[in-house]
């Protein structure tokens, strides 16, 4: 994590816990905005500090100037940890809980005496919070989901299913009428093999509305739960408990927001670097001139008024490529197994086995379908079997659920599948 980001991360903590002590309210946004303008900033916070040059970063004042110096020369701060001393160090993991903001946290830690998770659960089971001003019946129950759900992220959801989820989802969404486009994003499209939640990125058409996009998003079928709804992002928990977030983004913003959600975060650090030392500003909006980009008027949430560079670039080339779409996939599966002839290889009645991996292979369950049924029409008795290492826990009943999330059935396909650990001795070299 780059010098900027820690610094954001400090002065945001430093604020929640002001807000939790109902300190002065002004010096608390002061702080957030400062956190705002570290994490948005391509300056070199160190140069700038060895050059006196702090007044160069917007919103910075006396005490938050001494914070940055002292965090630059020695890695820490007295003041952030005089802070957060005065507040039980239980609360601060509470902040992490979707449905507690720091005014809620303060309210039980005043009230109710709650100072952990383990406290606020044991409030929540034996009634304590009942009758607390501002605390109802829904908000307790949003709490309780929050908990369960920072629970439930600790184990994280396999790459197969993600995939699964997600094409659903970006498929509805491409639908919705105001979406020019709309992909994938996050540590998903990174393809790693846990995510903690989908990233999905939509493109507004020419005079769409992102409140009307989210709130179509917030009601498919697929949510479970809305977590928040704006006119930028909405956030949800989806069938299986996996949170998907949604970010609204102008359709000129589209390629840049897609690099800078999908990361990973040193990446992006990297690549704001890069674009600093040429006198650029990256982000989520797209490339500009950092001089100009300081100077212009932005809101939060939305993209600066300032042509990005790409804005004065010469409009791109668009090649036109034939469309090799394939409007019948299983046909042309069969077709190419009839042309290889393979059937006159083996006898009727013998076994195929055909792999199935989890590389997230397009239309994949349609092309098993395809291939067992070559078999099948051929006398052959074919079944399926997971091709693949350590996705699904590396264990059978784990790979037959990666397959199972991409439609690959006993029952979808038509033959047997069979997910095996077990190991048949061949033989042995005469090495050993």
């Amino acid at each position: 994590m780059s010098l900027n980001h820690d610094l954001a991360e400090l002065f945001s903590t430093m604020a929640d816990v002001m807000d939790i002590k109902g300190e002065n309210a002004f010096k608390v946004l002061a702080f957030r905005k400062v956190a705002r303008v570290l994490k948005d900033s391509t300056l070199d916070v160190r140069r700038l500090v060895e050059e006196g040059r702090l007044d160069e970063v917007e919103g910075v004042g006396k005490s938050s100037r001494r914070i940055i110096e002292e965090f630059v020369r020695t890695g820490k701060s007295g003041d952030f940890d005089s802070l957060v001393a005065e507040v039980p160090s239980g609360l601060l993991p509470l902040l992490k809980v979707e449905g507690l903001g720091p005014k809620t946290i303060a309210l039980l830690w005043k009230e109710r005496k709650i100072e952990s998770e383990e406290d606020l659960r044991k409030a929540i089971e034996s009634g304590l919070l009942d009758g607390l001003k501002g605390i109802g019946e829904k908000k307790i129950a949003a709490i309780r989901h929050g908990l369960d759900a920072r629970n439930r992220a600790a184990g994280r959801t396999g790459l197969a299913p993600a995939l699964v989820l997600a094409d659903e989802i970006v498929r509805r969404v491409i639908e919705m009428e105001g979406v020019a486009e709309a992909q994938v994003a996050g540590s998903l499209r990174r393809r790693r093999e846990t995510i903690g939640d989908i990233d999905i990125i939509a493109a507004l058409k020419r005079g769409a509305k992102g409140a009307e996009v989210a709130g179509a998003f917030a009601r498919l079928p697929l949510v479970e739960r809305v977590i928040a709804c704006g006119t930028t992002k909405a956030s949800v928990v989806a069938m299986g408990g996996v949170q998907v977030d949604l970010r609204i983004v102008p359709r000129q913003c589209f390629g840049a927001a897609l690099m800078y959600f999908t990361g990973s975060k040193e990446h992006n650090v990297r690549l704001r670097s890069l674009a600093a030392r040429r006198g650029w500003t990256l982000n989520e909006w797209g490339l500009y001139e950092a001089e100009a980009y300081e100077k212009a008027e932005k809101s939060v949430g939305e993209p600066p008024r300032l042509a990005s560079l790409a804005d004065r670039a010469s409009p791109p080339i668009r090649p036109s490529l034939p469309d090799r779409r394939l409007p019948d996939i299983a046909g042309a599966v069969r077709a190419g197994l009839e042309r290889a002839a393979l059937a006159s290889l083996v006898k009727p009645g013998a076994r195929i086995a055909i792999g199935a991996g989890s590389r997230g292979v397009a239309n994949i369950a349609t092309i098993v379908k395809a291939v067992a049924g070559y078999w099948m029409a051929h006398g052959c008795r074919p079944f399926v079997f997971p091709a693949m290492g350590s996705h699904g826990s590396a264990t059978a009943e784990g790979q037959a659920a990666v397959l199972a999330g991409y439609g690959i059935t006993e029952a979808s396909i038509g033959c047997p599948v069979v997910s095996s650990l077990d190991v048949v001795p061949a033989g042995e070299t005469p090495e050993g």
